[in-house]
């Protein structure tokens, strides 16, 4: 079963600080940790909406043997594929040859596929790990702006919101604003 995990967190934020701040207006002092919280909840909200990565980041994805075909990384945009390793037969780790393999870094999502056929791999869990660089070197102007939405949102109210007989997850705006940037899985 395919398991993928998150090695490197972003080093740089997609909204800084005094961006939030200002946008919040919040010129006292409220402690940057409340805000940089609400502003890192907006951030993994809307890369769980979108299925992307907002800022540079590493991700590793683990697999049981190869698969016929292209391997899809489940995290982009992709910028590169930092290394490809796998078990052999018997049992010793290898790494593939980046001139063994071709991978589509499209602006959404990375997929890599063999030039001459994956090798063969032990029979056992585990046996292929690939690790690559996704995300953006600067946020999109338009998830920045999502970003802000949201985190004032969370900022503002600490639980659900109820206007009327609805509840408001998130503000309307934010949804526009993501869309364009949504992978689709198919």
């Amino acid at each position: 079963m395919p398991f993928r995990r998150q090695i490197e967190p972003p080093t740089d934020a997609a909204v800084s600080i005094e961006d939030l701040r200002e946008y919040l207006r919040v010129n006292d002092d409220t402690p940057d940790a409340e805000i940089e919280a609400s502003a890192a909840a907006a951030v993994a909200h809307i890369e769980n909406l979108t299925g992307r990565a907002i800022m540079t980041q590493g991700w590793e994805l683990v697999l049981d043997g190869f698969p016929p075909g292209t391997i899809r990384l489940p995290v982009g945009p992709v910028q590169s594929l930092d290394s490809l390793t796998y078990l052999d037969g018997a049992g010793v780790e290898r790494s593939l040859s980046a001139a063994l393999t071709n991978v589509d870094a499209g602006p959404i999502d990375g997929r890599v596929t063999s030039i001459s056929g994956w090798p063969a791999t032990a029979n056992r869990t585990g046996t292929v790990t690939l690790r690559w660089t996704a995300g953006e070197a600067v946020c999109p102007p338009d998830l920045a702006a999502a970003i802000k939405l949201l985190a004032g949102h969370f900022y503002a109210n600490r639980e659900g919101v109820v206007t009327g007989m609805t509840a408001t997850e998130m503000p309307l705006g934010v949804s526009a604003l993501v869309q364009r940037h949504r992978r689709f899985v198919g």
